[in-house]
């Protein structure tokens, strides 16, 4: 004999993380790039970083330690001269790394080398950056 239950509820299958969502809220349109490289070229962001690297003396020769591959980037968000569309665009996409504060970092340890590391962070923040001047 086979029993069969149904329920009143209707259950997702997909977790809420996993939801499609609508990912620019902003309505405004979005200036090109061109535009953003033009108004660089003439007025640079002031560059200004805290670049904070590590390196661990107590360094066992058979283990594999990746600690010092570690790059991390402080950066003040008030130094690349936003306006405030620019600033809140910036906000959305760095997501979880605002924590109601000017400042944010970048830390980057997926790749072997420091160098490599350096590089991936810095064009992190390339793209932060770019995307968000792209906002009126």
């Amino acid at each position: 004999m086979a029993f069969r239950f149904f329920s009143s509820k209707v259950y997702s299958v997909l977790p809420r993380w996993q939801k499609p969502i609508y990912r620019d809220p902003f309505d405004y349109p979005l200036r090109s790039l061109e535009e953003v490289k033009a108004e660089i070229a003439n007025d640079p962001p002031i560059q200004r970083a805290e670049i904070t690297l590590t390196h661990h003396f107590e360094r066992l020769e058979r283990s594999i330690d990746t600690r010092d591959n570690k790059v991390k980037l402080k950066l003040n968000m008030e130094d690349w001269k936003l306006t405030q569309k620019q600033k809140e665009r910036l906000i959305f996409l760095l997501g979880p790394r605002y924590k109601n504060s000017p400042y944010f970092k970048v830390v980057t340890d997926s790749y072997p080398t420091r160098e490599q590391n350096y590089q991936k962070a810095m064009d992190i923040l390339h793209e932060l950056y770019m995307e968000s001047k792209r906002a009126p």
